[in-house]
């Protein structure tokens, strides 16, 4: 019997919150890791540029922009919505945080 996770969805990120804490988040949490478990971020993009890039993002930019990047296996989206999608290795567990 294969298990499916349901797509969770996690609303109102804490807007104090850095994109790339939402990110490791998301991972750890599709991958059922512990965050300090998960290799380093910067192996993938380098966190404080991740961060400044989606904080500078006027309305007008922000609904164009998104990046995406792999890390531990794990596809991330990280869209100029704040939004912050994650497909697993097992492309039945997908995992999206929206701001």
């Amino acid at each position: 019997m294969t298990e499916t996770r349901s797509r969770p969805t996690i609303d109102g990120i804490d807007s104090t919150q850095p994109v790339s804490t939402a990110v490791v988040f998301a991972i750890a949490e599709t991958t059922g890791t512990d965050p300090l478990e998960l290799p380093p971020l910067y192996d993938a993009i380098d966190p404080d540029s991740l961060d400044a890039l989606f904080a500078s993002l006027d309305p007008e930019s922000a609904s164009a922009a998104q990046l995406s990047f792999t890390l531990a296996g794990c596809d991330v989206v990280v869209d100029g919505a704040g939004r912050v999608t994650v497909s697993g290795p097992d492309p039945t567990v997908e995992s999206e945080v929206a701001e």
